[in-house]
């Protein structure tokens, strides 16, 4: 089984390669420096890492530390629906440019002047989220160019690479926080990432931005239209009830283990289960929709909320808690995986808006998952946002249905 699995993985590796008008060498260099442009975009999870050490050292609220984090959802959402629009007007390496820019200012900025005000605006909103929201409409611009059958394939790539990030970046900062303190952590870390950007940048090759696939006889749906769209409205409330939780584990499950008297180590080890899970599940989710359709794995992935939620309730030791970690990074990722397939289903004539709408609806669960956790706290904040999928599970749910009795 695995050799079958293998062999399938390097035909349609093969077949997206060969379906690209470009070079293959120059599709290829392009490829890598928007893979390792988004992996740089990927260091926002690593103040999930550092909460601890802010709170108990700095005597940051938990409100304003978990406002530092949802800062970058509302920002990226921000940055997603602004740069639906820029991709129609520049070249992907311009906005590419522009966002490493906006990058290395933001982080620049709070790593001078270190506050709760720069770090939730410069840092998380601007530095990025918004920067990272150009980044991502840049590069998936950039794919459909380099290579428009797999379009699928190469958003799946480009999220995947942003969350796998994590895995290397939030550890890191992890182990650099207990000997050289937090903020020297991260000023270490985004400094290698700041120049990990501008290096992928000089790497990547100009490339022109896709032509607009508009249907003969129809008009390419503006904003308003799009969402009101009763398609789009069932999902961006999918997307916004999905998300809650995931984005507080980020912040919250390192003050779990606190809570629990575990060690440092296992806070950093538990944070790094939720950005595993995040990775796993936007990977996983997006190949799963290929296979058994969108709302299907939506399904799934709200049953994986409900069970997080209730594992993290009543987490007792370091190995449940690890586990409800990973659960609720999956939740997480899942709805960011099935993104580019949701869109294309919901809006075949604009994708691209229609992701950056559902986007918006994502970005708005991981904005006040944080918020509404932290001013519930304990196990009720993780049930409240737990039972909030049950909306979403619902509408999901009279959709299906609806759509089976039309059929």
């Amino acid at each position: 089984m695995p050799e079958k699995s293998y062999a399938r993985m390097k035909v349609e590796l093969s077949t997206s390669l060969s379906s690209s008008p470009w070079p293959l060498r120059r599709a290829l260099r392009a490829l890598c420096a928007l893979l390792v442009l988004q992996l740089a975009f990927g260091f926002v999870y690593s103040w999930g890492t550092v909460v601890s050490y802010v709170r108990t050292f700095d005597h940051w609220s938990p409100l304003l530390t978990s406002a530092v984090f949802s800062a970058g959802p509302l920002g990226y959402a921000t940055g997603m629906v602004i740069s639906g629009r820029l991709t129609e007007r520049y070249a992907p390496r311009r906005l590419c440019w522009m966002a490493t820019g906006l990058l290395v200012i933001g982080l620049g900025i709070a790593f001078l002047f270190p506050s709760g005000l720069t770090f939730i605006v410069f840092y998380s909103a601007i530095g990025l989220g918004f920067s990272g929201a150009v980044a991502m409409a840049a590069s998936l611009s950039a794919g459909s160019s380099l290579f428009p059958a797999r379009i699928g394939t190469i958003g799946g790539a480009l999220t995947g690479s942003y969350a796998l990030a994590a895995l290397v970046e939030a550890p890191l900062v992890g182990a650099l926080a207990a000997p050289f303190g937090w903020l020297n952590a991260l000023r270490m870390v985004g400094g290698g990432v700041a120049l990990l950007a501008v290096g992928a940048m000089l790497v990547l090759p100009s490339v022109p931005r896709p032509e607009r696939q508009i249907q003969p006889g129809r008009r390419s749906g503006s904003f308003f239209q799009l969402i009101g769209r009763n398609a789009i409205k069932v999902d961006m409330l999918a997307e916004a009830t999905a998300t809650p939780l995931g984005s507080y584990a980020f912040v919250a499950v390192a003050a779990s283990a606190h809570t629990l008297h575990l060690d440092l180590w296992v806070a950093t080890a538990v944070v790094t289960g939720v950005a595993a899970g995040n990775a796993l599940g936007r990977i996983g989710a997006g190949v799963a929709s290929d296979r058994f359709g969108v709302n299907r794995v939506f399904l799934v992935i709200f049953g994986t909320v409900l069970l997080a939620a209730l594992l993290l309730a009543f987490a007792g030791d370091g190995a449940i808690l690890f586990l409800a970690a990973c659960l609720a990074g999956i939740s997480f990722g899942g709805p960011a995986g099935i993104l580019s397939r949701l869109s294309a289903k919901v809006a075949p004539d604009t994708p691209q808006a229609a992701f950056g709408l559902l986007f918006a609806g994502f970005a708005l669960g991981a904005f006040y998952g944080p918020l509404l956790g932290a001013a519930i706290g304990g196990m009720w904040g993780w049930m409240t946002l737990g039972s909030i999928a049950v909306i979403g599970w619902l509408a999901l749910t009279a959709r299906i249905l609806w759509e089976k009795r039309l059929a």
